[in-house]
């Protein structure tokens, strides 16, 4: 393929001498970033990103962008080790077997790293000697180590999964709280802090553009925020709060390409029956959602489960942009802003302004 306007790149451009730009993004490159047409204009600028490696077993948008694609196997592919979350009142565990072989010329994710690993002459250094399945008995057995509750390796295999809940209720900072002098907090003061020195000391210092949001405080306060609720009463142009919810056709994104999913449980903007009137919407009305960024055009759920002067487009759908660039797909991110937040420096979604209007096509 070649670079082209559009955005997809070629490998016309790749020759010995390229710097190699690694990130390890672990999601879809565009779909799950903000403003997606300013993702799409720098992801085409090879001089900001000159090579893109892309780990996948889906085409998925960010293959477009890859100069290369590395096939990797999917979960049932492949044997795994998968623990239960730190929560709640009972831990779990997962034997995972394959179900099948990998197909065509599907690599897992070690063994491509070990035959990266293997032509830097650095195969020993990174596999320790064990291969995959090496490496999942010796986890079970450093697990087994501080859980003797564990099944045998065969018996786990056959059922499956493990579960043990607790003898007593979790109890949030329970040392702390029987004994703080002996079980300090890991906060500068070893104390529940209310009041942050650290954030105090790092408010004098911290350069900001002064403007809405963009401010570090010591003491908990709600701060208004950029693209929120009060900004949208008085943005005339861009009158509602957008905000992005999960949804229960996928996993993020995850699924979100399935037919029979999107079938059952297609992809809507909720708004309230209040604002839907007013702009002559009913329900399953095809609209456009838009702003300043992008435009998209899906149904409307007109419905009183989400409030006046708020709208929501679920996470996670799958971009699909037509020839004139509208969304059909339905993907929030091509409507939120970016912005870093101003203590992480990350990278907030969940609010942008925007308007709703029935739509003149189909």
């Amino acid at each position: 393929m070649t670079a082209t306007k559009d955005g997809v790149r070629g490998k016309d451009k790749l020759d010995v001498g390229i710097k190699l730009m690694v990130v390890n993004a672990s999601n879809c490159l565009t779909n799950q970033h903000n403003d997606l047409n300013q993702t799409y204009k720098t992801l085409s600028d090879t001089s900001k990103a000159e090579f893109i490696l892309v780990v996948d077993h889906q085409h998925t948008d960010s293959v477009k962008w890859a100069d290369m694609v590395l096939p990797s196997t999917t979960n049932f592919e492949e044997q795994d080790l998968i623990p239960g979350m730190s929560c709640g009142d009972m831990g779990w565990a997962i034997w995972a077997d394959k179900a099948i072989e990998p197909l065509y010329d599907c690599k897992t994710g070690y063994e491509m790293c070990t035959e990266i690993a293997k032509r830097l002459g650095i195969e020993e250094e990174f596999t320790q000697g064990r291969t995959q399945e090496d490496w999942r008995m010796w986890l079970w057995e450093e697990s087994k180590k501080k859980e003797p509750t564990l099944p045998e390796p065969e018996e786990f295999r056959k059922v499956g999964m493990w579960r043990r809940h607790t003898d007593v209720p979790f109890v949030s900072m329970k040392d702390f709280r029987e004994d703080p002098e002996a079980n300090p907090l890991k906060t500068p003061s070893g104390k529940i802090e209310i009041f942050s020195n650290r954030l105090w000391e790092m408010s004098k210092t911290w350069e900001f553009d002064g403007t809405l949001g963009q401010r570090l405080t010591a003491l908990p306060e709600h701060i208004e925020t950029w693209e929120g609720p009060g900004q949208a009463k008085e943005n005339e142009k861009y009158p509602l709060q957008l905000i992005g919810h999960h949804y229960k056709g996928r996993t993020h994104s995850s699924y979100a390409n399935l037919p029979k999913s999107k079938e059952a449980h297609p992809q809507r903007v909720w708004i309230n029956p209040i604002d839907a009137k007013a702009r002559g919407i009913e329900n399953d009305d095809m609209v456009d959602v838009f702003n300043d960024r992008g435009r998209m055009r899906i149904p409307a759920q007109v419905t009183t489960r989400i409030v006046p002067g708020v709208i929501s487009v679920p996470q996670g759908a799958w971009y699909e942009p037509d020839k004139d660039g509208i969304d059909r797909g339905g993907s929030v991110n091509l409507l939120t802003k970016y912005r870093p937040s101003p203590l992480a420096k990350g990278n907030p979604a969940n609010t942008a302004l925007a308007q709703v209007e029935k739509s003149k096509a189909k």
